[in-house]
């Protein structure tokens, strides 16, 4: 009876060790801080707290999530905060009609009006394939970590109003087949 109560209570506190050993991994090897941006296990946002159990992250849409330490290190862990400034990809699609080099020359007047776009490293305009649906472009800019999502709308917005009044059409993703009757 009494290895009974033993096992019961070994397993029992198995979760609990497991997330102290680590929590004291990430303090000390520290993949990320309070105050960093991170990803982990699908969950993205700022933390908040590191326990030595749990660690707590606050998500864009100030959701409070606690996740058990042993689930991050079990994870991979993405620290958009490590580094200043973070590049910002914007992808879509033209039509085969359209101008590359009028598309590019307005892509590039863009970039070089928006002031949260870095200089260096320069931004690049890349024709990434050519798709049955149409031309597939890759605008990358290098953007303060800070400014993300405010060069992601500024660029956004000023791409679709540019090309609206140039008449540039952005192609849609082709729809898949129907599914086969039979």
């Amino acid at each position: 009876a009494i290895a009974a109560v033993c096992l019961a209570i070994s397993m029992a506190l198995q979760g609990t060790l497991s997330n102290g050993a680590a929590g004291m991994v990430l303090v000390t090897v520290r993949p990320f801080k309070v105050g960093d941006t991170i990803d982990t296990i699908g969950v993205e946002g700022q933390v908040q707290d590191i326990g030595i159990f749990t660690t707590r992250l606050v998500t864009a849409d100030n959701k409070l999530v606690t996740i058990p330490n042993a689930r991050i290190t079990g994870d991979r862990v993405i620290n958009y905060s490590a580094n200043h400034n973070r590049r910002l990809d914007l992808n879509f699609g033209l039509y085969y009609q359209e101008n590359l080099q009028a598309v590019r020359a307005a892509l590039q007047a863009i970039l070089d009006a928006e002031p949260l776009v870095l200089k260096t490293p320069a931004p690049a305009i890349l024709v990434t394939d050519l798709a049955v649906d149409g031309i597939k472009i890759s605008v990358q800019a290098w953007v303060a970590h800070g400014h993300f999502l405010q060069a992601r709308n500024a660029l956004a917005s000023a791409i679709k109003n540019d090309f609206e009044q140039k008449g540039i059409l952005i192609t849609q993703p082709v729809p898949p087949p129907p599914p086969a009757v039979h």
